[in-house]
């Protein structure tokens, strides 16, 4: 009837329309805070980050920094590679610093791409939350640096734009985002050994 129309409407008129934006911001600060506080305790990732900054601080090939088959002969994460590198040139950071941005930095793009798509940014908080209370270790994994959670922003990115891409009509902008999504996740980490 009419009357739950009225409601409905009275109640979109008070909406406040800073509010999504403030929450946004305030969901992207709460994920970069996150890495610091956890990085603050002392906490240093126990293995792949660290050899994948080796590699870029050294300068050598990726068989000098870890002992390998014979048959393996190519570098397995080059784009990884190269942004390390392109990091430690521009800023002269050295291994340690290294870490400690791959740490930051990748976390906090896995987040921020939901929070921008996402229409309730702070579901993707409370998920954070149920994830952590139910299992608390499954944070440290997403603590590590490496190169895997670029492939995991990409197959998040594509799981919220798929519905954009499959409707009748082609949203082009989610299409580009997609492709440029899968292929730095294809250059950071590509998985064709396994």
């Amino acid at each position: 009837g009419p009357r739950p129309r009225r409601v409905l409407l009275r109640c979109r008129r008070m909406k406040k329309p800073g509010v999504p934006l403030l929450v946004r911001v305030l969901a992207l600060a709460v994920f970069l805070v996150i890495p610091f506080r956890v990085l603050g305790t002392g906490f240093l990732p126990p293995d792949d980050a660290l050899r994948h900054a080796a590699k870029a601080v050294s300068g050598r090939s990726w068989s000098e920094v870890l002992v390998l088959r014979d048959d393996v002969l190519v570098d397995p994460h080059p784009g990884w590679h190269a942004i390390l590198g392109l990091v430690h040139r521009a800023t002269g950071a050295d291994a340690h610093a290294l870490v400690l941005a791959a740490v930051v930095s990748l976390f906090f793009v896995l987040n921020a791409l939901p929070l921008l798509f996402l229409r309730r940014p702070e579901a993707w908080l409370m998920s954070w939350l149920g994830l952590c209370v139910l299992d608390p270790a499954a944070l440290l994994r997403f603590m590590l640096g490496r190169p895997f959670l670029v492939s995991v922003a990409a197959l998040i990115t594509l799981g919220l734009l798929w519905r954009r891409m499959a409707a009748p009509r082609l949203d082009r902008r989610a299409a580009v985002l997609c492709t440029l999504a899968v292929a730095l996740a294809a250059w950071t980490h590509p998985s064709w050994y396994l």
